[in-house]
């Protein structure tokens, strides 16, 4: 299975690196300042132990050294450029006045803390941002180099504008109401990664783990992703704020067919809790739980992935997937959004509906080619009111709860539906094979058969 094959790939990663130890001069040290943490973070082969204590950036990167690090385009805080090492960082709390980076006045996508070595591992590190400081785009933590471990790390991301409406004045791109200056907290590109429990606390407009420049061979294991989310009603009643400067004018059109705020709903105030840019061959997502965050689980790889055991609680929508992926023993409710979208070809899924009350639009809504797709329920109480599975509809626009969902091909999809929800089946639904223990609101589709 792919799972054994990880375990094992693992394994020889793990033996390789002990004998890389075994034959480099594995020096023990231990140090006891952030000068220092830089300094061995450029070299190869130590076991460093960074003592117990409260770190500040600020007394690493003093405005003269700023200066120069400006100068020389030098824009990593500490980069973690070597190979082979372990750093042990239990008990340290290294606090990121967020000022540094409006200082340094990075490029659009600079990351602050970067593992570009191979085969390290640190453990227990812990970044907590203060102030108020943004800088265009960019990453606290970046893991760019081959087969790194990142385990126990706990990091507090804050330093995005604007923060308090989601992402309902754009999301970066062109058209936006307003220019976003995004803070994401954890990006992969390196081959072979490992992140294994960490808790992320999302306070940034921004994305938890994410994935980009098709990194192959990754494991997230055991991490909680924590946003924070907002009611529509109460940025409405905001007054002399951003949202009411821009008349509460929104980049997506609304199921009221207008670009503005709709009260009743409710916003994640950061982006998506993990998330796949590319195509990320051999991906497991694996007892990893999202709160409260825009997109629980947005895997859209080209490439099959296994999400087992995990949870999306309070998000605006739960899981989102694509192509081979297989959702295997996991969860979420539908408080502030959708449980699921499909799209892509060939998806597994077997979820659990947890029960909760809200006035969302849908349970999921179910397009592409011959996918399986079982939802269930594991208590007797379920979600008041009633709200359907869409089958042969896509997502609304740009995913966004308040706006309506399209209508998209839904061909050879097998549903069991083993919670008392509705179904309803669309027009451009073929050859679908559906079972429910919810009524059947509505079937337009081609060729469907009815168990």
């Amino acid at each position: 299975s792919s799972s054994m094959r990880r375990q094992q790939q693992i394994g020889l990663v793990l033996l390789a690196l002990l004998l890389g130890w075994g034959q480099a001069t594995g020096a023990k040290v231990t140090i006891s300042s952030l000068a220092e943490l830089a300094e061995y973070a450029k070299k190869s082969g130590n076991i460093v132990t960074l003592q117990p204590g409260e770190y500040h950036l600020t007394h690493l990167l003093t405005p003269e050294k700023i200066k120069t690090k400006k100068k020389s385009k030098d824009f990593p805080l500490i980069s973690f450029e070597g190979s082979n090492n372990i750093f042990e960082l239990k008990g340290t709390t290294i606090w990121h006045d967020t000022s540094i980076r409006a200082s340094l006045r990075p490029p659009t996508h600079s990351n602050e803390f970067l593992i570009s070595g191979k085969q390290n591992i640190l453990r227990n590190l812990k970044i907590l941002c203060t102030g108020k400081g943004v800088s265009p785009g960019g990453t606290l933590v970046a893991v760019t180099g081959a087969s790194n471990t990142l385990s126990e790390a706990q990091l507090l991301c804050q330093g995005s504008f604007p923060y308090g409406y989601g992402d309902l004045m754009g999301k970066g791109g062109r058209g936006n109401v307003v220019q976003h200056r995004k803070h994401s907290s954890l990006l992969i590109t390196g081959d072979g990664t490992t992140i294994q429990d960490c808790k992320i606390i999302v306070r940034s407009f921004g994305h938890g783990i994410y994935l980009q420049e098709d990194a192959a061979d990754v494991l997230i294991e055991n991490c909680e992703v924590r946003g924070q989310v907002r009611q529509t009603s109460e940025m409405l009643a905001e007054r002399g704020t951003l949202a009411h400067e821009k008349n509460f004018r929104t980049t997506i059109q609304n199921r009221e067919g207008t670009n503005r705020i709709l009260p009743g709903y409710t916003k994640s105030l950061a982006e998506d809790a993990f998330r796949t840019y590319g195509n990320h061959p051999r991906l497991i997502i694996r007892d990893c739980k999202a709160i409260q965050m825009r997109g629980g689980f947005e895997v859209r790889s080209k490439e099959p992935a296994l999400l087992e055991n995990c949870s999306a609680i309070g998000c605006e929508r739960g899981f989102w997937v694509a192509d081979g992926t297989w959702l295997k023993n996991c969860s979420g409710d539908t408080r502030f959004g959708p449980l699921l979208y499909t799209e892509g070809e060939g998806v597994t899924v077997e979820l659990t509906l947890l029960p909760s009350s809200s006035v969302v639009h849908s349970i999921a809504a179910i397009h592409g080619k011959n996918h399986t797709i079982t939802i269930k329920t594991n208590q007797r109480r379920q979600r008041i009111p009633a709200q359907p599975i869409l089958i042969g509809f896509s997502s609304p626009s740009a995913g966004e709860n308040m706006s309506r969902n399209g209508e998209n091909n839904a061909h050879n999809i097998t549903l069991h539906n083993e919670t008392t929800m509705p179904v309803v089946i669309g027009r451009k639904a073929q050859d679908c094979t559906i079972q429910s223990n919810g009524k059947i609101l509505q079937n337009k589709g081609r060729d469907i058969k009815l168990l």
